[in-house]
């Protein structure tokens, strides 16, 4: 019984070494990566606005260039989309912001508030119809997709001893989580030339774009950390944090977001 005990409240019980009793205000920066769940990438993948999606663009009323050259390569009106909608991944993210804390012996209240820059990254083909000139070999050319994101994470929450030597530190953190998710842009490219894509998120919505919209989480991770100087300590730090993303009024995604945050702080005494 005594074994669970010490188990369960381990990373409150260890007598810290690494942090001094009086208890000091910190700041500092962060800067790492965000390894975002790709879930909400599928919201750029050219399909999702049913009524205004790849096909108007590839289809137009009046021919346009894009169609043109399409014609020109494959036959005129001998080619479609193949492989649609694509499979959208987002790629890791730049993750850089601020971070403030209250650090006593044996646990630490701090904010973090990071900003996070991500691009999902999709691809499929346009590629010739079957005919009696092309039954060997088939032209394709390849469409590819983007779209731009940005979030501001705004991160409050604690971190408790886990072990506390003179040399390090490793510490359990604990956070709730607001954010908020802007559409930057939704386009394809193909042949270096860029279409921009009628994403909902980027529409006049009440001539507001519908976007910066707040969602909620929480999360936990481990940091480690290490003085550098008197005044100076480095930390990495890893985050999981269960995220509701909201890219519309009407479009969220709940799902598992990763951080590994490089933190240094400074001690203000």
């Amino acid at each position: 019984m005594r074994s669970l005990v010490a188990i369960l409240f381990f990373p409150l019980i260890i007598n810290g070494q690494f942090f001094n009793k009086e208890s000091n205000f910190v700041y500092g920066i962060n800067f790492g990566t965000h390894l975002a769940d790709d879930s909400a990438s599928s919201f750029y993948n050219g399909y999702y606005n049913s009524s205004f999606n790849i096909n108007t663009i590839l289809f137009p009323t009046i021919p346009n260039a894009l169609s043109n050259y399409l014609d020109e390569k494959l036959g005129f009106s001998n080619w479609g989309p193949e492989n649609v909608p694509p499979n959208m991944i987002y790629r890791p993210g730049l993750e850089l912001g601020l971070h403030l804390g209250l650090q006593k012996e044996k646990i630490k209240f701090y904010l973090d508030y990071n900003f996070v820059e991500i691009k999902a990254i999709g691809e499929f083909n346009i590629v010739q119809n079957f005919n009696s000139n092309n039954n060997l070999i088939k032209e394709n050319i390849l469409a590819s997709l983007v779209g731009e994101e940005r979030r501001s994470l705004i991160n409050l929450g604690i971190i408790s001893n886990l072990i506390s030597e003179n040399e390090y530190h490793i510490g359990f953190p604990i956070f709730v989580q607001v954010n908020q998710s802007k559409v930057k842009s939704n386009y394809m490219v193909i042949d270096n030339q860029v279409y921009n894509i009628p994403n909902p998120a980027l529409q006049l919505i009440n001539n507001q774009n519908n976007n910066s919209l707040s969602g909620f989480g929480f999360g936990t991770g481990i940091v480690g950390s290490m003085s550098i100087s008197q005044d100076i300590i480095i930390s990495l730090a890893y985050n999981l944090q269960y995220s509701k993303i909201k890219l519309t009024s009407l479009d969220e995604f709940k799902a598992i977001q990763n951080s590994i945050i490089l933190r240094i702080i400074w001690n203000k005494k």
